[in-house]
């Protein structure tokens, strides 16, 4: 930059314009501009020092509260001209959090809800960006990540949310917004070593390490390594451990760099359901498995019996599915059913269990089903047809899940959940399925075999069978049979 040479002349009209109030500001200001000036030779050149404006490469997540820059290429501009709202957590607000997860990231950000497998939906984060479900518009580092996992923080530099419909930015899907986390990466020129502890209620350790190391040339190496041992506070029968490495290489050539990323981490986690707001079911039963609220119950919400406090749930009951509750849960992990304890099991039966019909369900379960058969749609077309409702697809026979709320016979086997798939599903009809039926059935275990996988060891096989009989007239309409087996242990 050339320094401004001022003449004589220029600086005496400068002071004869000192005495003007409205020139005053500009005066000000120049004087403030001009006072970094060290030195002015003979003939009046001032000479201000160097000013030097660097912009910041990649660090600016870790040690800022600000990011002034996003991190994909797709956000050519910075994020203050950039059309979208996108807000940036660092990893500097990260640790002042003491955020060791993405969720407990988001759970503090505005326009972000969380879900918590409402709908039958898998386990794992599920945020909500402004009233859009966003689980599957997670990015890490600008790629899709479709698996629902719950994500640790242990490696994320930051997490950027974008709100607002993202197709140019994040791809289809990206209604209510993106979240994309920023994975840590190796730097060059700097060298680290950091180390921390953490110790808390509920017998919560936790230790971080976050180290990298410039190897000259062009290249650097990063490594992260996380470990937990925890359990939830306020749930005696709950743990949240953790363990996780996170490896990175990068090697520049001029204005390329090439990176190279490892991540594994492991979580070893009850699954929490949350709390139980009344202990009765479809039936209005008001005692219906008092033992799901530690033997406690909350009420059914009448006048007579209104609805207790919350704070009377046993902390060291276990709110989650039955099934997972029962005998069994958590005492056969790794242990596989030994034949001889299971065939006993066949002639097994449940409860009793009531289903009916609904005229709206049958109709929503063709649309989406893509049936065409006006039977299925329309009532008029139905009775035409010498109906007395819609005609159920053949498979509808699977919502009658929904309706079964006694004890089901497979809750006497043991086993080992990690290792359960769902084999096969039949249905039989007897006679047409129509809406406004009311059916009853009990369901039986039929059969339990096994035989040895291809990696060795056997695996299990339970069919269970449900006969699903008119109320009134007691006649077959429809039977349903599910064959779930248990795979052999892992060696």
């Amino acid at each position: 930059m050339t320094p401004p040479n001022l003449s004589l002349a220029a600086q005496e009209t400068t002071g004869s314009l000192l005495p003007s109030l409205g020139l005053l500001p500009a005066v000000i200001i120049a004087a403030a501009v001009g006072a970094p000036a060290v030195a002015q030779d003979a003939e009046g050149t001032v000479v201000l020092d160097t000013i030097v404006i660097e912009r910041q490469t990649g660090t600016q997540a870790s040690t800022d509260y600000r990011v002034t820059e996003g991190s994909s290429p797709k956000l050519t501009a910075p994020l203050v001209d950039t059309p979208k709202t996108i807000s940036v957590v660092t990893q500097r607000q990260m640790e002042e959090r003491n955020a060791t997860s993405v969720l407990e990231v988001l759970r503090t950000t505005p326009g972000i809800t969380l879900g918590s497998g409402e709908g039958g939906t898998p386990m794992g984060d599920r945020p909500f960006v402004r009233g859009y479900q966003a689980a599957t518009d997670i990015m890490v580092d600008g790629i899709r990540n479709l698996g629902r996992t719950t994500q640790e923080a242990f490696a994320t530099e930051s997490v950027e949310i974008a709100k607002g419909p993202g197709g140019a930015y994040s791809g289809r899907g990206a209604t209510g917004g993106s979240i994309n986390l920023v994975s840590k990466q190796a730097r060059e020129g700097e060298t680290f070593h950091e180390f921390s502890g953490l110790v808390g209620n509920a017998s919560q350790k936790r230790l971080t390490y976050d180290g990298n190391v410039d190897l000259g040339d062009g290249l650097a190496a990063r490594l992260n390594l996380m470990w937990q041992d925890s359990d939830v506070p306020g749930r005696d029968v709950l743990q949240d451990d953790r363990k996780g490495i996170a490896a990175a290489l990068s090697k520049s050539f001029g204005a390329s760099k090439l990176s190279l990323n490892l991540y594994h981490s492991k979580t070893d986690a009850t699954p929490d359901l949350g709390v139980p707001m009344a202990n009765t079911d479809a039936r209005g039963n008001p005692d219906y498995r008092p033992e799901l609220n530690g033997g406690v119950r909350f009420g059914s919400g009448t006048k007579s019996d209104p609805w207790l406090p919350i704070e009377l749930a046993g902390k060291d009951a276990f709110y989650g599915l039955y099934d997972m509750s029962g005998p069994g849960a958590g005492s056969t992990r790794g242990r596989s059913m030994a034949i001889d304890n299971v065939t006993d099991l066949v002639g097994e039966r449940g409860d009793s269990e009531t289903w009916k019909v609904e005229e709206g369900k049958v109709r929503e379960f063709a649309v989406a089903l893509g049936f065409d058969d006006p039977r299925c749609l329309d009532l008029e077309a139905a009775r035409a047809a010498g109906l007395d409702g819609l005609l159920a697809p053949p498979t509808f026979a699977m919502a009658s899940t929904f309706w079964m709320r006694g004890t089901a016979p497979l809750r006497k086997a043991e086993f080992d959940r990690k290792r359960v798939l769902h084999g096969e599903q039949e249905f039989v009809c007897h006679k047409p399925l129509v809406s406004g039926m009311v059916l009853e059935g009990v369901p039986e275990i039929v059969d339990v075999r096994q035989k040895e996988g291809k990696r060795g060891g056997m695996m299990t096989f339970v069919t269970t069978e449900i006969v699903w009989r008119e109320k009134d007239s007691g006649d077959p309409v429809v039977s349903t049979s599910s064959t779930i087996l248990e795979t052999a242990p892992a060696k």
